[in-house]
């Protein structure tokens, strides 16, 4: 079963993907992804992908692939990512201000593989 199956689960409300501790980090998934589940599922409430200790490696999510994802997730309350992202550009602040603009009921957020340059203040006023 592909990432395709996902347009056959339109109601789909939780979607948790979790990893083992034997699950290799070399294991992944792609921004593209998410994006196909964030349109084609828009009931969706909670994702949350991997926990704290056993995560995935993630691909091709950037701040511009997040806001593609937030603007079809208005129903998301929760919405955790972990990951490593060593190889892509990481995500800034604006994913999390794509979030906030697009996701009004959103509770929770945890992106464990994000990058904020305080110093740089990230466009923040």
């Amino acid at each position: 079963m592909g990432i395709e199956a996902f347009v056959n689960y339109p109601r789909l409300k939780d979607l948790v993907v979790k990893f083992d501790s034997i699950c290799e980090i070399s294991f992944g998934f792609k921004g593209a992804d998410l994006l196909i589940i964030a349109e084609n599922c828009p009931e969706l409430k909670s994702i949350v992908v991997g926990d704290e200790i056993n995560y995935p490696h993630v691909e091709g999510l950037d701040d511009s692939m997040m806001e593609k994802i937030a603007r079809s997730l208005s129903n998301i309350k929760e919405f955790k990512l972990y990951g490593v992202d060593e190889f892509d550009e990481p995500l800034t602040l604006q994913s999390i201000k794509s979030l906030g603009r697009h996701c009004p009921n959103l509770k929770e957020l945890a992106l464990s593989f994000i990058t904020i340059d305080w110093e740089e203040g990230d466009g923040i006023i």
